[in-house]
């Protein structure tokens, strides 16, 4: 059902493995996915998928990963 907000397990799945990938917490509700990419790839250019983990109602959990495809970032 499209309507229904995806797993974070099912998002992350979907990420290519060979990229570096970090733990980032303490979000806050208001945060996306679209403002956790942008806050990184303004400094990083690797930055190749962003998530912020979600309770099944959308709710945010309070944190999310960011990957890069280059580790040095």
């Amino acid at each position: 059902d499209v309507s229904k907000p995806r797993t974070s397990a099912q998002n992350h799945s979907e990420w290519d493995p060979t990229h570096f990938k970090i733990f980032v917490g303490d979000l806050g509700p208001e945060v996306s996915d679209q403002m956790l990419h942008e806050a990184f790839v303004a400094r990083y250019a690797s930055v190749s998928k962003s998530l912020v983990v979600r309770e099944r109602n959308g709710k945010s959990r309070g944190y999310g990963f960011v990957a890069f495809k280059v580790g040095k970032d």
